[in-house]
């Protein structure tokens, strides 16, 4: 059984399009004045369902996987490449400071060096990268 507090629900009704939270509150088994309750298997297939498969972070993830960076067992990227699909363009531009932190974390537990400036450099690739996708899909061609 997975307990999800009500203020992380508020938070990805922002964050995620709507209909999200009324899914999620639709297959609660319980629900509190803190907290909903719902079987994991079921949080993680509504997860799915509303997680974009592509955005900043599929960018960011391909781009550092062409360097040579890949994701490994307790590493965190899974997670921050979701969450920088959910943010989306826009939502990265804003929290680019906590992409490089945690760009940062993550040089450090691996043991390379983190350089700033190439950090950056490749955030804005991918977050321009995006971009340019989502134009594509509210634009197709003729």
């Amino acid at each position: 059984m997975r307990k999800i507090p009500i203020e992380l629900l508020e938070e990805a009704r922002r964050e995620r399009p709507a209909g999200y939270v009324e899914d999620v509150l639709a297959h609660a088994e319980k629900v509190d004045d803190k907290y909903i309750y719902m079987e994991c298997k079921t949080f993680m297939r509504l997860r799915a369902k509303w997680t974009p498969l592509s955005g900043p972070g599929s960018h960011l993830h391909a781009i550092l996987e062409f360097l040579g960076f890949k994701v490994r067992p307790g590493c965190s990227c899974t997670e921050r490449i979701v969450q920088m699909n959910i943010w989306g363009v826009e939502g990265c531009k804003k929290r680019f400071g906590t992409i490089k932190e945690w760009m940062a974390i993550e040089a450090k537990k691996r043991g390379v060096s983190f350089l700033s400036v190439a950090a950056s450099a490749l955030i804005r690739l991918a977050i321009f990268k995006a971009s340019l996708e989502e134009k594509r899909a509210k634009n197709p061609p003729h």
